[in-house]
């Protein structure tokens, strides 16, 4: 799992905004106040930085990269294949009602 970071496009400008110490100290208590989360977000526990950027226009009916997803490393009740297929459905019924 990469945590801090964007996948690579080359059509997106993204931002790095170090944090100071307060900003720091603040972002780790806001993720220490979701107590029966801290097992998922502890890799999240020593902010450096906050990235941002322009979210890119996705088509949710294809993989955003080659190889397995993160979330299909565990038991959450869906893989990629049915998730597109899922998003494939809705976007139909969403643009053409």
């Amino acid at each position: 799992m990469q945590i801090y970071t964007f996948l690579p496009s080359a059509q997106q400008t993204r931002y790095t905004y170090r944090l100071n110490s307060d900003e720091r100290e603040f972002k780790i208590g806001m993720i220490k106040s979701f107590a029966t989360q801290e097992r998922t977000l502890q890799p999240f526990t020593q902010p450096e930085v906050e990235r941002f950027r322009v979210a890119p226009e996705y088509d949710f009916t294809r993989p955003p990269h080659e190889g397995k997803l993160w979330y299909e490393n565990f038991n959450w009740g869906t893989d990629g294949a049915t998730w597109r297929k899922m998003a494939s459905q809705t976007l139909s019924e969403i643009l053409h009602p």
